[in-house]
């Protein structure tokens, strides 16, 4: 869903963001909507930027505005799919409490 229609992908997230139990969700948002109008001039991806910085102020995911720009403007698609998988388990009730961030890649010495 994500590959053809990475709007319904992009509203969810921010659905879930604002509120994590999806009471009352559409696929047919404001978020949406917007994220289909701008994707009609190719501008979308600045909305994308904006908003996958605000995702990681709130959940404090280390990262910059620049890798955002780059993730968002290279691979859209992933960058969509990466950021509604962090919403779903960092808004997931039992998990709220007990989140454990994994650890990073380690190359053998």
């Amino acid at each position: 869903m994500s590959c053809c229609l990475p709007c319904l992908t992009f509203g969810k997230t921010q659905a879930r963001v604002k509120n994590p139990t999806l009471s009352n969700f559409s696929y047919c948002n404001s978020d949406c909507g917007l994220f289909t109008c701008l994707g009609f001039v190719w501008s979308h991806w600045i909305l994308q930027t904006i908003r996958r910085s605000e995702l990681r102020q709130q959940f404090g995911i280390k990262g910059n505005c620049c890798g955002d720009c780059c993730a968002v403007f290279w691979c859209s698609c992933c960058a969509i799919i990466q950021e509604e998988k962090e919403a779903e388990l960092r808004t997931r009730p039992a998990a709220q409490a007990a989140y454990q961030p994994t650890s990073g890649m380690v190359y053998p010495q």
